[in-house]
């Protein structure tokens, strides 16, 4: 185990002595050489794992071996010396230079480590956690509010339309479905209408071109005139007229009669009217409307040629196909179609609030489990990360200790080395008792990890034990969401039981 030292001073000539008795230009020597002077990298004292003391370098370095030969050629150190030569002093000091690192080195990492160990913690998890029922009740209480008012209108809106069905139904005796047409099924209904118009108009066209002087283009604008107005007013009165026939009342029968009968002249007269205003445009282009009239009232049945009976026949068919569409664009009995999509439509609006807020509200619970299970993750991955910490710390303990019985190590095989080449040279003259001996390193001073470690420990335990808490806790906190989600979810009525509840039909 590392203990605890004091390092002694080291043995380094200060700047003051270095400039005694120099010049000015020992000094600027002196300068010069420091400003360009490779500075030794701090990673060599910062990570003594990565930098170890390289002794053969440190050797070479010194140059304790050309030392020792040239001291021990000397007869030095003498016989009865007994301090360190410069070479021995400068071992000493290199290593407890080394040694400094390696203090500093585990310091700072420490520090480290501490400062990451502080930022660690679970009690902010742990309490969000047990209050995550409290926090989904709160947040579907206050989305639900924004909901009531919304939902409250439209169904007020349904109940109405709904009500107006069922008096609809009663007043008409009806107790059958309504066919309308869904929206896309109108789309079709309208479509066929444009198609009735364009068809007629490029089947007339040619046949009117044959008398304008602009040929098929205006040939084709007047005929889409002619067509519009024939299958426009067929449908108008199929759709509007022509159903009356199916109302229960007496009088609405006879005007749907009168309109049937209606909607068959005009759809001959506009047949035979665009029918001779295409005889007579081959005669008299500028008087054809005039001459198309007369003849019309006239010889009704009159036509020159069979492309006339062809345009007729085409104007009698599209106009029938017009009517009939109209006619069957809803369902037959009047009013029934408009009555049953606003009530239909009322109710959908009705059932689209309720089930997005059913759906936010599904939301909203399964964000209050997963918060649960994320801040239990996050605790416990909180306890896997303060672990590894402290092991960081002790691995960083251990590093040191290993490192600093190395400088013990490194200082005897230096010393052994200068001592051992310099007794080789010494041509018989004794060498100096503390030869016999090694020096030992002065204390460096160390702080004490182990208190730091135990400190970090027991944080861990008071940490593991409020997550142990917190996952017997959990199903309890689940099962509380679930029974405040299940409250909510009840106090949103389906669109029947509010009707029941308000005592509509």
């Amino acid at each position: 185990m590392i203990g605890t030292f004091l390092l002694p001073s080291r043995v380094v000539p200060s700047m003051e002595t270095t400039l005694q008795g120099t010049g000015e230009v020992g000094i600027l020597q002196w300068l010069k050489e420091w400003f360009i002077a490779p500075k030794k990298p701090r990673e060599g004292l910062g990570h003594p794992d990565l930098h170890p003391i390289d002794i053969e370098k440190l050797t070479q370095t010194l140059d304790l071996l050309g030392q020792a030969k040239e001291l021990g050629q000397k007869g030095l150190p003498a016989s009865d010396a007994k301090v360190l030569t410069g070479p021995e002093a400068g071992i000493v000091r290199s290593i407890e230079r080394h040694r400094q690192g390696n203090v500093e080195w585990a310091v700072r990492r420490f520090a480290v480590l501490s400062e990451s160990l502080s930022k660690l913690q679970v009690a902010q998890q742990v309490n969000q956690a047990r209050q995550a029922d409290q926090e989904f009740t709160r947040k579907a209480s206050l989305r639900l509010a924004d909901f009531e008012a919304q939902m409250k209108t439209t169904g007020e809106q349904a109940r109405d339309h709904q009500q107006e069905l069922e008096r609809f139904r009663t007043e008409n005796q009806l107790t059958r479905q309504s066919r309308h047409h869904t929206t896309a099924r109108s789309f079709l209904t309208y479509a066929l209408v444009a198609f009735f118009i364009v068809a007629e108009g490029v089947a007339n066209a040619f046949m009117f071109s044959q008398g304008l002087d602009s040929g098929w283009l205006g040939g084709f604008f007047e005929a889409m005139i002619c067509a519009s107005i024939n299958v426009l007013l067929a449908f108008v009165i199929g759709k509007f007229f022509v159903r009356q026939v199916f109302h229960r009342h007496w009088l609405r029968k006879v005007v749907g009669f009168a309109a049937t009968v209606m909607g068959i002249v005009s759809i001959g007269f506009m047949a035979l009217l665009i029918t001779h205003y295409r005889d007579n445009l081959a005669i008299d282009s500028e008087g054809a409307a005039v001459a198309a009239l007369k003849s019309l009232l006239a010889q009704p049945l009159a036509f020159a040629d069979i492309f006339s009976v062809i345009l007729c026949v085409l104007s009698v068919g599209f106009g029938v196909g017009a009517l009939l569409d109209g006619l069957f664009s809803d369902d037959l009995y009047p009013g029934y179609g408009a009555t049953s999509r606003r009530a239909e439509s009322s109710r959908d609006a009705y059932n689209a609030d309720l089930a997005e807020a059913r759906e936010e509200l599904a939301e909203i619970k399964e964000e209050a489990l997963a918060e649960v299970e994320g801040a239990l993750s996050r605790s416990q991955g909180v306890i896997a990360s303060f672990a590894n910490r402290i092991e960081d710390k002790r691995t960083t303990a251990s590093r040191l200790e290993t490192a600093m019985q190395d400088a013990d190590h490194s200082l005897r095989a230096l010393l052994s080395r200068f001592r051992t080449e310099n007794e080789k040279h010494r041509c018989g003259v004794p060498v100096p008792p503390y030869f016999g001996g090694y020096s030992t390193l002065g204390p460096v001073s160390i702080p004490d990890f182990n208190a730091q470690i135990s400190t970090d420990e027991e944080a861990l335990s008071v940490m593991r034990t409020k997550v142990d808490t917190l996952i017997k806790e959990t199903q309890g906190i689940r099962a509380r969401i679930q029974a405040s989600f299940s409250q909510q979810f009840d106090s949103l009525k389906t669109l029947d039981a509010n009707f029941m509840s308000r005592g509509a039909p």
